[in-house]
C-alpha cells in the first residue's frame, strides 16, 4: 500500500497535512497492538474461524501479511529499545475465565480471549521484555479503558508509534483516539494488517489526513537512527 496515490485526492488538496515532529526517546513509545494467538496464529481465534469456514484464500493472504507484520514489529521493537524508547504491548484479554466482562460488540465479533487462555497470550516470537509494559483490554482502542491513557501519561509518553492488527479495528481506533487526546501519532503501515488490502488502505488514509503520520518501517527506522523528524 502507498499513500502516494491517494484514495481521496480532493481532500489531499484541501488539507495541508500534519506538521513534522521529532521522536524524543524519553517521550516516545512503540505501542504494539494484538500480536497474539487470537489474531495472529493459524490454529487459534481468527485462523481457526477461517479454517472452519474454509476461507483458505483469505487465510493465505492474511497470514502472509501477519508474517510481514511480525517481522517489522520485531525490527521496530529492537530499534526503539536501543534508542531508549518505551515499548508497550496491548492485547485482547478478558479479566475473567468466562469472559463475562467482555463488551457485547467484541463478543459479537469474536474478538476476545478469556483469562489464562492461549489466545490471550502474545506471540512467543514477540514476547515482552522485562522492562516492557503490557496492557490487557477488551475494547478496540487502548484508550477506552481509563488506565491506558493514564499509564502512558504516567511514563511521560507524548508521542505514540502504533503497529499491529487489525488496521481497521484496534489500530485505527487507537490512532484516532491518540490524535484526539493530543498525542503525536505515527502509524507504521507495513507493520499493520487487516483482513483485506482495501480495508487496510481505507483505514490508514483518514489517519494520515487527520490524526497522525503514516510511514513505512524503513522510513521510521531511518528517522530514529538519524534523529530526524517524522514527516
Amino acid at each position: 500500500m502507498s499513500l502516494k496515490d491517494p484514495l481521496y485526492p480532493a481532500l489531499r488538496r484541501f488539507w495541508a497535512g500534519l506538521p513534522t515532529f521529532p521522536l524524543a526517546p524519553p517521550e516516545t513509545a512503540l505501542l504494539v497492538m494484538d500480536v497474539q494467538y487470537l489474531t495472529c496464529h493459524r490454529d487459534f481465534g481468527i485462523g481457526r474461524r477461517m479454517k472452519e469456514g474454509r476461507l483458505d484464500d483469505l487465510a493465505r493472504w492474511y497470514f502472509t501479511e501477519v508474517e510481514r507484520v511480525v517481522d517489522n514489529v520485531a525490527r521496530l521493537r529492537d530499534t526503539c529499545r536501543e534508542a531508549g524508547m518505551q515499548v508497550v504491548y496491548s492485547h485482547l484479554a478478558a479479566a475473567t475465565e468466562d469472559g463475562r466482562d467482555v463488551p457485547r460488540l467484541m463478543r459479537h465479533h469474536g474478538l476476545y480471549a478469556v483469562k489464562g487462555s492461549q489466545e490471550s497470550e502474545i506471540l512467543a516470537q514477540l514476547s515482552p521484555g522485562q522492562h516492557d509494559l503490557v496492557v490487557p483490554r477488551t475494547t478496540t482502542s487502548v484508550f477506552t479503558p481509563w488506565h491506558g491513557d493514564q499509564l502512558l501519561r504516567n511514563t511521560g509518553v507524548s508521542t505514540l508509534i502504533v503497529a499491529g492488527v487489525l488496521t481497521d479495528g484496534s489500530i485505527a481506533s487507537t490512532a484516532r483516539d491518540a490524535g484526539d487526546r493530543g498525542y503525536r501519532t505515527v502509524v507504521v503501515e507495513d507493520a499493520c494488517a487487516a483482513l483485506a488490502a482495501e480495508d487496510h488502505r481505507a483505514a490508514l488514509e483518514p489517519i494520515d489526513l487527520w490524526y497522525g503520520h503514516v510511514v513505512t518501517t524503513d522510513e521510521l527506522l531511518r528517522a530514529i537512527r538519524r534523529g530526524e523528524d517524522v514527516t
